[in-house]
């Protein structure tokens, strides 16, 4: 016989672990404000993982789901967005995005298109853009509840490298097969009244690497035989300059700050280490550049430092901004998308 005393600790116990398990094992997550963080999809775990800005000692991990997906975005409620290409199998399509809350340590998700690509946060609502095909991309669209779906069907725009926004646009940069040519195409789209407008930035085979709006204008890691950074007006997406950059194979453009772009190089992904370069737009020149220790696979500047990852040999090394290596820590392997926590 059990007595009264064991029976109802057996009870809590029961209840306490059937609340665990609904709330699907969460937990909050309680680090500092400036905190960086990144993502590894490791074995088809998706996993984010929170580390001290200094010295890159993790401070804490939480395993958010299952699948691939090499990115990651962050509303201004703090919550993060992850679109999950593939399944855990890593061939088959997946048609999930991921949405974890640090401070409540849940995470949802929501069904659109399959591999989804980019999140957009445009007023109240959140805009998806999944790849599909790979070819006849769709946007879903959702609002604070997250109810939604099917907003809005393109044409087919060819293979999509890049993504991104501004305001109610949305700009897009793929490459198009013409007569055996792969001719790079820059596409708008205006989601609140579902307009789409193309063109192609070139007659010749090009290849291309990330688009970044910046400054009301448009820039285009592009291949080109002297300058490889095309600026475009963003309203006819018709070419306006070249920035005084001579590196060829862009890898990534972002924004420094309000004047500077931060452009890394992938010239060298067959030997040791990388290049990254500030260029400053108003005067329209280099500011300074740097070999890194290693391949630059992704790059963000977080709180004044620049933070490396190198897959291939499992490492982040964390550089001041003018190329003095201050750390260099291991990492798990298949990470991307550094940012700050807060």
């Amino acid at each position: 016989m059990i007595n009264s005393k064991k029976f109802r600790y057996i009870v809590i116990l029961i209840v306490v672990l059937l609340l665990f398990i609904l709330n699907g094992c969460s937990k909050p997550i309680n680090i500092p404000e400036n905190s960086v963080t990144y993502v590894s999809y490791a074995n088809g775990d998706y996993t984010i993982y929170f580390i001290d800005p200094t010295t890159a000692k993790t401070l804490d991990s939480v395993k958010i789901g299952e699948g691939y997906g090499d990115r990651l975005f962050k509303d201004t409620d703090g919550n993060f967005w992850a679109p999950l290409q593939f399944k855990p199998d890593s061939t088959n399509a997946e048609n999930r995005v991921l949405i974890f809350d640090p401070k409540g340590g849940k995470t949802k998700d929501i069904k659109v298109g399959l591999h989804p690509f980019s999140v957009n946060f445009i007023g109240d609502f959140k805009y998806i853009v999944c790849i599909e095909d790979g070819f006849t991309p769709n946007v879903y669209r959702f609002n604070n509840e997250l109810k939604g779906g099917k907003y809005l069907k393109m044409p087919d725009l060819g293979l999509i490298f890049d993504v991104t926004q501004n305001k109610d646009n949305l700009y897009i940069a793929s490459l198009v097969t013409k007569k055996d040519k792969q001719l790079p195409m820059l596409t708008k789209v205006n989601l609140k009244n579902k307009t789409i407008h193309s063109k192609l930035v070139s007659k010749e085979s090009k290849g291309i690497s990330n688009i970044l709006f910046f400054n009301n204008k448009l820039y285009l890691g592009m291949e080109d035989p002297i300058k490889t950074v095309t600026v475009f007006d963003p309203n006819s997406l018709n070419e306006v300059g070249k920035l005084d950059y001579t590196e060829p194979m862009v890898g990534e453009l972002q924004r420094y700050n309000n004047d500077e772009i931060l452009i890394t190089n992938y010239s060298r992904l067959l030997s040791k280490g990388g290049k990254i370069t500030f260029y400053s737009l108003s005067k329209n020149k280099v500011l300074r550049s740097f070999d890194t220790k290693s391949l630059a696979e992704h790059v963000s500047v977080i709180h004044n430092k620049l933070y490396i990852v190198d897959n291939t040999n499992n490492k982040m090394y964390i550089y001041d901004l003018n190329g003095k290596l201050l750390n260099e820590v291991d990492i798990p392997t298949m990470v991307t998308n550094l940012m700050s926590y807060k």
